[in-house]
């Protein structure tokens, strides 16, 4: 009966990876293609080899049956490594609400060869939009660098984007040197104290990235505040993936 139950256990990881392989490999032909859907791609491969290397067990090689016994417990600390950061990405968005007095935050993501937000950052738009619409005072930041082939930078498609849908110049300040979510809010901070803006950053982005932006937010002097822009169900695993590891990063490695 136990050796059923662990081919049936392993069965089910093969299958699991199986099917995280094609959510990703799908993900990327739809042009949702960042180091999050490559490396899903290669956890499902890992899982399925994994599940059917359980599954035959018995026909390992020596060689085989040592990297099936080290395999395990890393992909467990991988796994758990993952689940905390997604834990962080959850409950450590801060709950406070955006002040009257206040500096909105758009933070990029992308642009088209045309110069347009790619669909990520337009949903950040969009939700910039509608804040600003409701408080006509707040002056707003665009923050993003030009990055590989776009013919723009992340800031002037996200300006251009605001002043055709009714927001005036004069509110729209551009920060267009970041290339890091680190620079956006550290350049963005200082665009703040030069112009003499309020402290109290509104911070536009998307769900799975508001917990990192804003905790660079409060590592620059900022009091943050969340307005979540909403991601495609069917993009959001290939963004939580990468976001993961960029949390990772944000804690152990670049603490500032």
């Amino acid at each position: 009966m136990k050796k059923s139950g662990n081919k049936t256990g392993y069965g089910l990881l093969a299958g699991t990876g199986f099917i995280l392989t094609l959510l990703f490999c799908g993900e990327i032909g739809m042009h949702y293609q960042n180091a999050g859907s490559w490396r899903g791609v290669m956890i499902g491969v890992f899982l399925m080899c994994y599940g059917l290397a359980g599954w035959n067990r018995e026909t390992l090689t020596k060689t085989g049956a040592v990297l099936f016994n080290i395999a395990g417990p890393l992909g467990l600390i991988a796994g758990g490594i993952i689940l905390l950061t997604i834990g962080f990405m959850i409950f450590a968005v801060p709950k406070t609400q955006p002040e009257e007095d206040a500096t909105v935050i758009i933070l990029g993501c992308g642009v088209n060869s045309d110069g347009t937000p790619s669909a990520i950052m337009q949903n950040r738009v969009e939700a910039a939009l509608e804040y600003l619409k409701n408080h006509p005072d707040v002056p707003v930041i665009v923050s993003g660098g030009q990055l590989g082939s776009a013919p723009v930078s992340e800031a002037e498609s996200m300006k251009q984007e605001l002043m055709q849908n009714g927001i005036e110049e004069e509110r729209i300040y551009c920060e267009d040197q970041s290339r890091t979510t680190a620079e956006n809010l550290r350049f963005s901070a200082m665009v703040i104290k030069e112009n003499l803006l309020s402290q109290n950053a509104v911070i536009v982005t998307s769900e799975f990235h508001l917990a990192r932006a804003c905790l660079y937010a409060k590592r620059n002097g900022l009091n943050a505040s969340p307005v979540s822009a909403v991601t495609p169900w069917y993009a959001l695993p290939a963004y939580v993936l990468r976001e993961t590891y960029a949390v990772f990063y944000a804690f152990v490695i670049h603490r500032r």
